[in-house]
């Protein structure tokens, strides 16, 4: 059973996680995350990986994946909404265009996203508004669905986020994708396009947290504004979302950990 949200604020928790499949690790955070028993789930993308090239152009998609992967969720997600946002494992080729019409044919999202995506939407939980967008249509790194939506998904994000900042009941603004803002780790390192075309975005309308995936590890910066730091939060810091932004990497969802930077400083992926 799923409860609908409370009429007036109350304290509640959510779980964000990214980066999935069906492994062992993977049971134990879905596991994990029905202790811990949240409001909703946020999944950032890269699902099941029934598709395991990633790229959009290659490889064979085994469907019955997407099967073990709904078996293994279904204790939680039958009493707790797991939210998705699409990842490049999600671009399956030779099922649609652009390889989606696997996730669009098994969810049942808001549909009120941009038009034509139907894997972007938004929802609002209590005094907490929550986004979800495509990153492969912003992706350097990934080039195969890059500018799919033309500037529709950036219009539809920029008046999105311009009316809920506006509602006086909305305190929270959390904005969840896949390739990564800020991150230094060394496999796929901050994708310049998401920089580019959406983090000007965030800061105009005062995003509090921005949660991706894509990099299989957990980084949190500090609160981020113009590129630069804005305040300084070490780890064990409470962080205030008045400051600007904080952008947190939740990619250990069950894939295998990505080693650590082997780069003197973060790298981005430009065109």
């Amino acid at each position: 059973m799923v409860r609908t949200p409370p009429a007036t604020p109350t304290p509640f928790g959510f779980a964000a996680l990214g980066d999935q499949g069906t492994s062992a690790a993977a049971r134990s955070v879905t596991n994990r995350i029905g202790v811990l028993a949240p409001a909703f789930v946020l999944h950032a993308g890269d699902l099941c990986y029934a598709n395991a090239t990633g790229n959009g152009e290659a490889g064979a998609t085994d469907q019955a994946v997407w099967d073990r992967w709904f078996s293994m969720i279904q204790p939680q997600a039958g009493r707790t909404p797991w939210m998705p946002a699409i990842g490049n494992h999600e671009m399956e080729p030779g099922y649609g265009e652009h390889g989606y019409d696997g996730v669009h044919a098994r969810f049942c999202l808001p549909g009120n996203g941009v038009p034509g995506a139907p894997h972007t939407w938004w929802f609002r939980y209590a005094n907490v508004a929550v986004v979800a967008t495509d990153a492969n249509d912003v992706s350097h790194e990934i080039p195969h669905n890059r500018g799919w939506l033309g500037t529709a998904q950036d219009d539809w994000l920029d008046t999105t986020l311009g009316a809920l900042r506006a509602d006086p009941g909305v305190d929270f603004v959390v904005v969840m994708f896949h390739h990564c803002a800020y991150c230094s780790n060394a496999v796929h390192g901050s994708d310049g396009g998401v920089r580019e075309r959406w983090v000007p975005l965030f800061d105009r309308h005062r995003v509090d947290l921005v949660i991706n995936g894509h990099n299989h590890s957990y980084e949190r910066t500090h609160p981020m504004r113009g590129g630069a730091v804005a305040a300084n939060a070490p780890a064990g810091a409470v962080v205030s979302s008045e400051d600007a932004t904080t952008y947190v990497t939740a990619g250990g969802g069950g894939q295998q950990s990505y080693p650590v930077s082997l780069y003197p400083s973060p790298y981005v992926t430009v065109s």
